[in-house]
């Protein structure tokens, strides 16, 4: 797929990404997706999960509503559902090629990270570890784990900043997104993800962090 990065043979691990120097003032929470394929949202400022591609035998055994599947999906995942959809929105990856979530997401399972690159430690943390945990599966199995990335920054993160700082992470392979800010606020609002941003000294033009 266009605008899919895969690591290279021979990957060394890299150092820590320097100068993140923002505030993150952001918690992480669940929230769950999708009727044909698991797309797991993830905000770097927070956590969403969207799990589909179950079977039809359920139990509603979690207080906070979550349907949770027992039966084996046939990709061999277990997961939860919910009643949320993909957006119906077009990025730009790092390649300057449309990338639609709706039809794109195609992989048994998809992680979606809402982030910025100039997040400080604990942005990097969640993703150096996600690349650790799935860096010790199978190689059948990461090739059914997609990784998609989408600034909440995109007056900085140009596609080229997007590009080296996600290399600095293990993923066997990833797309970074871009866009207009009102066309990623659109990607997020479906999957419950909410962000922010704020002059850090009110004055325009000046410092400002993502939350």
């Amino acid at each position: 797929m266009t605008g899919v990065h895969q690591r290279s043979p021979g990957w060394a691990e890299p150092r820590p990404a320097a100068g993140r120097t923002s505030a993150d003032q952001s918690l992480g929470r669940p929230s769950i997706v999708l009727p044909t394929q698991i797309v797991l949202p993830i905000l770097l400022l927070g956590l969403a999960v969207l799990v589909g591609c179950v079977g039809p035998s359920s139990t509603e055994d979690n207080p906070g509503g979550v349907v949770i599947n027992e039966q084996r999906a046939a990709g061999g995942f277990l997961g939860a559902e919910a009643d949320f959809e993909k957006p119906a929105v077009t990025l730009t990856d790092t390649e300057g090629q449309p990338f639609d979530l709706a039809t794109d997401t195609t992989a048994a399972v998809t992680l979606v990270f809402f982030g910025y690159t100039s997040c400080p430690v604990v942005c990097s943390t969640v993703l150096r570890e996600l690349a650790a945990a799935l860096n010790k599966l199978d190689p059948a199995t990461q090739q059914q784990i997609q990784v998609v990335f989408i600034t909440t920054d995109p007056a900085r993160d140009t596609r080229a900043v997007i590009t080296a700082y996600l290399d600095t992470f293990n993923f066997a392979s990833y797309v970074g997104l871009t866009g207009p800010i009102s066309t990623i606020e659109k990607a997020a609002g479906p999957l419950q993800v909410e962000f922010y941003v704020q002059d850090e000294d009110g004055v325009p033009g000046g410092p400002y962090e993502v939350a």
